[in-house]
């Protein structure tokens, strides 16, 4: 079985659920958190090792404890991660996805490291 192999921006996604989106200078409380490895690419590696095939994904994380989370994060879920780069002094990307409870529609903020 061939590998699959994904190219795209490292980013660790911090999803957080809000009953509305604030407006400026709102400050809104989640009703939940969580954080994983994140960006098109590193999703469908993981999608394709679930169907499973052998998936790899191919990127750049900065040399910090979001990067090292990221690599960590698709190790776990059985991603190889032997063609991720660490860019010295470099900061790893991240999105902050808001998304509303009741429609679960979306807002993202992204830095892309």
């Amino acid at each position: 079985m061939r590998l699959v192999a994904s190219c795209g921006n490292a980013n660790v996604d911090i999803f957080v659920v809000v009953d509305e989106f604030p407006r400026a200078d709102q400050e809104v409380i989640a009703s939940d958190a969580y954080v994983m490895a994140g960006g098109s690419a590193a999703n469908f590696s993981v999608a394709v090792h679930r169907l499973g095939r052998e998936s790899c994904f191919v990127g750049c994380v900065g040399d910090d404890e979001l990067g090292r989370e990221f690599v960590e994060d698709l190790r776990r879920s059985g991603v190889c991660t032997r063609y991720v780069v660490t860019v010295p002094g470099a900061k790893t990307g991240r999105v902050v996805v808001m998304i509303k409870s009741s429609t679960g529609e979306r807002a993202m903020v992204a830095f892309r490291g």
